[in-house]
């Protein structure tokens, strides 16, 4: 085994290592507990995703609920990952460790790679089934096995279980096969068929559940695509927050190839065109995707991830084959990434909420909101009631992981159809209940508060401090019926 390799799988094991460290220095984000009910309530389909994100974290929520095996089942998703990202690597460049190791490190640079080896989300495990799909679809195209279309129809069928933009897959490799002039072949392959065939049973659970469900997951994907009006200025700040969230060294890595893809300047392997066709339409899709407002940087982590061993090849041509004004760019990128990846894990380590300004805004979504269920049960019981009210699933998903032992239910009161609606009903505005909000200071709540049927008013409070500083205020009402 060569020194890169060593090194290669030194950096997997870092990985792990710093992530078992910090398994438990904050509580759940709000995606973390939001899927984690869905391994508690297990289903054919959910609201906003299939099922296969839940299915997973069921084995680590056999015993009750556990923040620890949540995170435990998404690091050891995210190591099968790396080792499958550098075995394809190998594969792609024989022979080659320098393009592997460099590979693997771009990866870890990422902050996003860093956060999902903490927080599961259908991304996590869409990553396993992109690589293996590139890595069986490589294989078909040297032989035409019938056992790896098998694979292959089953592989498909599971990433559509994963994630609905998992549709992007098939379009890319279709897109290849064109490129490749090697459709026309495919298209005579029996198996192929078989395949197909394969993945459409697979994902009839989906269609299933929706059927019985009149739709409502897919109406939310068309109206959540199409919603808001379509701005340039949302894509760029996409953009800028992948700049920073895939590090500065891997955007700018990834920008110089598309520039060398459309300028031929240097001609790619057909393993290369496949990695770079996934990685664009994923890309693509999150492009138009954020031009309606939505700023979720880990959407495009499956194209980041599908462009890295090509964007390592790239580095060490551009380090080997450059004067010293690119290299000190690249070196200057490669410190900033660093430093970027270096604060993460200062802030999820120390919390140093005191010395950096501003920092406590980083755990707003991560502390506090375990004490705030916990109050929010304590006040209900107090008052004889089995309801508890909050503005949106976001807020729902926290208060209800954390009081799932107490059998309280937990209500969304906002108009938008979410998965709560469907576990809880929508609140009955002829019971009474525990509203919970979270606000920054006192001030900000009214003593009451109105809703359609219901009258709040206000009754207890709880600031949450780390070392002195306010990361989150929650204030609880109890609500009660009104005439009108």
């Amino acid at each position: 085994m060569s020194t890169e390799h060593k090194i290669s799988y030194g950096l997997i094991g870092l990985y792990a290592l710093l992530h078992l460290i910090l398994i438990s220095c904050v509580g759940l984000g709000v995606d973390e507990a939001h899927y984690g009910l869905y391994a508690l309530k297990p289903d054919l389909s959910y609201f906003d995703h299939p099922p296969i994100v839940g299915w997973l974290l069921i084995p680590s929520q056999l015993f009750g609920p556990d923040d620890i095996g949540l995170r435990l089942t998404s690091l050891i998703v995210m190591v099968t990952n790396s080792f499958l990202l550098l075995r394809l690597t190998q594969r792609i460049y024989p022979n080659q460790p320098k393009i592997a190791l460099t590979t693997i490190a771009l990866f870890q640079l990422s902050l996003i790679t860093q956060l999902l080896g903490w927080g599961m989300v259908p991304d996590v495990p869409l990553m396993t089934w992109n690589l293996l799909i590139i890595i069986c679809v490589l294989k078909l195209s040297g032989s035409k096995s019938w056992q790896n279309f098998i694979l292959l129809g089953f592989l498909m069928g599971i990433a559509g279980l994963t994630k609905y933009t998992a549709i992007g897959i098939p379009v890319a490799v279709v897109f290849w096969l064109m490129l490749e002039k090697q459709l026309v072949t495919w298209l005579k392959q029996t198996w192929l068929w078989v395949a197909i065939l394969i993945a459409g049973i697979l994902l009839s659970p989906v269609l299933y559940w929706n059927y019985h469900n009149d739709w409502i997951s897919f109406t939310y994907q068309i109206d959540h695509g199409a919603a808001g009006e379509w701005e340039f200025s949302n894509m760029i700040r996409m953009q800028v927050a992948q700049l920073a969230s895939f590090s500065p060294l891997n955007y700018v890595l990834g920008l110089t190839l598309i520039f060398t893809l459309f300028r031929k300047t240097h001609s790619f392997s057909s393993a290369e065109k496949l990695l770079l066709s996934m990685a664009l339409i994923q890309f693509g899709l999150v492009a138009w995707s954020s031009g309606n407002g939505e700023l979720l940087p880990h959407w495009a982590s499956i194209g980041w991830l599908l462009i890295t061993p090509v964007c390592a090849t790239q580095f060490l041509r551009l380090w080997e084959n450059s004067g010293k004004t690119t290299k000190t760019i690249l070196k200057a990128l490669a410190a900033v990434s660093v430093m970027l990846w270096a604060i993460l894990f200062v802030l999820l380590a120390f919390k140093p909420v005191t010395t950096i300004n501003g920092s406590e805004e980083a755990f707003k979504d991560l502390l506090g909101w375990d004490e705030a269920a916990q109050k929010s049960v304590s006040l209900a019981q107090q008052h004889s009631l089995q309801h508890i009210w909050v503005a949106n699933w976001t807020h729902a998903s926290r208060i209800a992981w954390y009081s799932l032992d107490s059998g309280m239910t937990v209500q969304v009161i906002d108009n938008k159809p979410n998965q709560f609606d469907l576990w809880n009903g929508e609140p009955d505005r002829s019971t009474s209940a525990i509203l919970v909000t979270p606000r920054k200071h006192k001030a900000q709540t009214p003593r009451e508060v109105e809703l359609k049927g219901s009258q709040c008013g206000w009754l207890d409070e709880l600031n949450y401090r780390h070392n002195g500083i306010t990361i989150n205020h929650f204030h609880f009402f109890l609500c009660s019926p009104t005439s009108d």
